[in-house]
């Protein structure tokens, strides 16, 4: 679905008028027979040219964050499906039918789905995966790449349904004066990065707390890297707690971030700049209970995390030696 190919059908449907309407039909079949399991009615062409307008625009970007490859193409239900699949041991997965059903209809319909009963949907198989990943060590690269392929899944359909505003976020705009903290505004061409990256997914960012909560995703990271060169272990991930944190187990994680990287001599350069950034946001998102879920709060952390290489790269252009403090590649690019 979205393949912006001539063999795919809704790639042709698009481009009529409104004079007609589709309805979408999901089936499945079971031996000889076939069951209905959705119908999506009343479907009009502008509504699949504005799915793959939004669609062109999310692989741009990606493109030019030099995070993916150049063939890479966002489909559904390719990056749907892994975060609506529960574990059920071994390597048997199973589809929660009625999640990935829910999440098709309201995009086709373009009906708002609560930001919380999805954050719910994409944590959990990150959590899953996670805590099969054994983060701590560096020679468990299936795992890893097993929860780097959910997580960055988790980004680019959150990014996705965001932009068609299919996604309800609760609570408005940070409302708090920040006007005394704006002494503590970073400057220089990496925070200004920073800021216009978190600019093009306004909605996903649109609190100070979240991307404090994607930051600090990144930092762990970071620290991760940096204990694992030097130890061959990352005993910081116990600190992440399976991603099962609350709002104030992330204001206990910036001075333990802080106090690693300072022990490794990492506390400079681009880890530097990070921190600032992230305590800058912290001071405008506030102590007080954020606008997010825990189930949000894990999603972004776990978005950071998985985007740790490029946040730490920062403006620099892809094997730019200027991007130091590791500034490493993109394990995975599905």
């Amino acid at each position: 679905v979205l393949l912006a190919s001539e063999d795919d059908l809704l790639f042709e449907l698009k481009e009529l008028r409104d004079y007609i309407s589709f309805s979408l039909i999901f089936v499945e079949r079971v031996q000889a027979r076939e069951r209905i399991l959705l119908t999506v009615e009343d479907i009009l062409p502008s509504r699949l040219r504005r799915l793959f307008e939004v669609k062109t625009d999310l692989e741009k970007r990606a493109h030019d964050l030099g995070c993916l490859r150049s063939e890479w193409e966002f489909t559904l239900p390719r990056h749907l499906w892994p975060l609506c699949e529960v574990d059920r041991g071994g390597d048997k997965t199973e589809l929660r039918r009625p999640d990935f059903l829910a999440i098709l209809d309201h995009l086709f319909r373009g009906v708002p789905l609560e930001a919380s009963y999805l954050a719910e949907v994409f944590v959990s198989p990150l959590r899953t995966r996670f805590v099969a990943w054994r983060a701590e060590r560096s020679d468990d690269q299936e795992n890893q790449r097993r929860f780097q392929d959910a997580a960055r899944a988790a980004w680019l359909t959150w990014d996705f349904l965001d932009r068609l505003e299919i996604i309800h976020h609760t609570g408005g705009l940070d409302d708090m004066d920040v006007t005394s903290v704006d002494r503590l505004r970073p400057s220089g061409p990496y925070f200004a990065w920073l800021e216009d990256f978190f600019d093009h997914s306004p909605r996903m960012f649109q609190h100070d707390a979240a991307k404090v909560a994607f930051l600090l995703g990144s930092l762990s990271d970071s620290v991760r890297e940096v204990q694992l060169q030097n130890l061959q272990s990352a005993p910081f991930t116990k600190y992440l707690k399976s991603l099962r944190m609350e709002q104030r187990d992330l204001l206990e994680l910036l001075p333990r971030i802080t106090q690693k990287l300072t022990e490794y001599d990492a506390y400079k350069g681009r880890y530097r700049q990070m921190l600032e950034a992230t305590s800058y946001y912290l001071a405008r998102a506030g102590i007080n209970p954020w606008p997010l879920t825990a189930a949000e709060i894990n999603l972004l952390f776990s978005m950071g995390m998985n985007l740790g290489f490029l946040i730490r790269r920062g403006p620099e252009k892809p094997n730019d030696s200027k991007a130091t403090n590791g500034g490493d590649e993109p394990r995975d690019d599905h």
